[in-house]
């Protein structure tokens, strides 16, 4: 059996030495990890064949090898209250803030927030991407709170902030100028 990952799939093989299609794809089924926050490797409904061969020689002669792969769910999240305010106190440097919280399905996640690269056509708006990272290893399936904060020195009067990434499409926020 032989077990490898993508960013958007897990794939698997198994073997069958009486050339058994069936008993390779059993095989191969049984080598896929579980699906996140299941426990259970995932139905064969969402499972797709995306190879068969036989090898020959060896010590066995022949062996029939199916190789299996299934589309991984996407950890799910929800970012919300999201506000973006310019700190233009007299003295201090003029700095652009933007926060949000996020509901994630575990302890573990993170989410940052970064300038996109290249900007937009709308030199008042701030194009933002949120990145949501999923913890290195399985955590317990408790949804969590987390920020999502950026900060940045600037006097440019931006009136809007674009998030990517924050939904199925963008949020766009106003920006509080604050003296």
């Amino acid at each position: 059996m032989h077990l490898s990952s993508t960013a958007q799939y897990d794939e698997a093989e198994g073997t069958s030495t009486k050339l058994s299609f069936d008993e390779a794809l059993g095989r191969a089924l049984d080598a896929l990890p579980p699906q996140p926050g299941t426990g259970t490797a995932d139905e064969q409904s969402h499972v797709e064949v995306i190879s068969t061969r036989v090898d020959v020689g060896g010590i066995v002669p022949r062996i029939l090898v199916v190789r299996v792969r299934r589309a991984r769910m996407p950890e799910t999240f929800l970012c919300r209250d999201w506000e973006a305010w310019h700190d233009r106190t007299p003295g201090g440097t003029p700095t652009l803030y933007v926060h949000g919280v996020c509901v994630v399905p575990s302890a573990g996640f993170t989410a940052k927030l970064q300038r996109k690269a290249p900007q937009g056509i709308n030199p008042s708006d701030l194009l933002l991407e949120l990145t949501v990272t999923p913890p290195p290893n399985k955590q317990k399936q408790e949804r969590t709170m987390i920020e999502a904060n950026y900060r940045e020195a600037t006097p440019t009067l931006y009136q809007t902030v674009t998030i990517i990434g924050a939904g199925p499409g963008s949020v766009t926020l106003p920006v509080r100028q604050v003296f």
